[in-house]
Parts: C-alpha cells; structure tokens; sequence
C-alpha cells in the first residue's frame, strides 16, 4: 500500500493520473516529463493504459511490476472511505476544518507517508496547515504498556472508553455521497 501511496501521489503532482483517478496515456502526458517517465507508459493488449515501475529479466521471465487503472481504482476506494469517515466524523462532531489544532497519525503506515502526499491525494483534508499534522509512532503499544503499568492510566482509558460513542459510518445517510465524492483527488492546486 504504501508504494502504492507515494507513487499515486507523485503521479498525481506530474499530472499523469486525473482528479477522477484516470491514468493518462502516453499521448496525453505533458511534453515536460522526462522521456524514461514517458517510455513506461504504454497500452496493454486489452488496450488498458499501465505504468511500468520496474521491470527484471530472470533467465527466460520477464518480470514486471506495473500500475493499473484498476489499483488506481482500489486506492481511492481505500482513500475515499477514510476521507468520507473524517468528512463524516467533523460534521457530527460540528468542527470545521479551520478549527482543528492538531492531527496525529499513528503507527508504522503514518511514519512514512508525507503530510503533502497524504492531503495530495486526499487522505487529510487539504485546508490543514502541515505543521498541525503530527506523526505519533505506535501508540497503541505503548499506551497498552501504560494502561498495565499504571492504575491510575487504566482508570483514565477506562473512563474515555465509556465516553467514547460508536458511530457505524456505513450506516450513516450521508455516507454514499460523502465516499462518491471523496473518491476524487483534490486539484493539485489546492495542496
């Protein structure tokens, strides 16, 4: 997944692949990217257009890893049922992108992925100012270690369990449109 992040972003920041998640064909690329980024953009035999990440020749295999539009596809649904959940959550919470003071990302998947990338293709809300995005590492395991070794912090994730509220996303009315719309990228200009 995570290459899958980075190169959708970077592709994304080249103008390769749309807002609508479309992967551009050779001839639609801009004249301003490298000849070897051109050179890996091609048309399958079923006329699909893929980008070649990297390819190896092992005695009489060909080996070949490459960018589809259908893992273009299956990113923006992983990405627009997260946004559509945030979209969801600050709504029902009734906070507005401007008012949030701080986004923590934890665990390994957050400690490598770029604030920039991550609003780029619409992971973050692009109106969150970057240096209000925080990376927290594994918190889950150290809070376990806490919460074992100290009463007092079991007590306290005791009582913010019992005023945590659950909140089904699929279940909510809004949510259809919200992933529909949180499945397009955000324009390059904004982030």
């Amino acid at each position: 997944m995570f290459l899958r992040f980075y190169l959708v972003a970077e592709m994304l920041k080249a103008k390769m692949i749309t807002s609508t998640g479309q992967l551009l064909g050779h001839e639609q690329l801009s004249e301003q990217l490298p000849i070897a980024i051109h050179q890996r953009v091609y048309q399958n035999t079923d006329g699909q257009i893929e980008f070649l990440i990297s390819q190896s020749n092992q005695g009489h295999k060909d080996l070949r890893v490459i960018l589809m539009q259908r893992d273009i596809r299956e990113f923006q649904l992983a990405v627009g049922a997260i946004r559509a959940g945030i979209n969801i959550m600050l709504k029902k919470a009734d906070v507005e992108i401007k008012d949030i003071s701080r986004v923590l990302i934890a665990g390994g998947f957050g400690s490598f992925i770029r604030r920039t990338n991550a609003q780029r293709i619409g992971l973050l809300p692009t109106g969150i100012d970057h240096q209000k995005i925080n990376y927290v590492g594994n918190v889950s395991l150290a809070g376990a270690k806490w919460a074992l070794l100290s009463s007092n912090t079991r007590r306290y994730a005791e009582e913010i369990a019992r005023k945590t509220i659950h909140v089904e996303l699929s279940l909510d009315s809004s949510f259809q449109i919200e992933f529909a719309e949180a499945m397009i990228f955000p324009e390059s200009n904004k982030v």
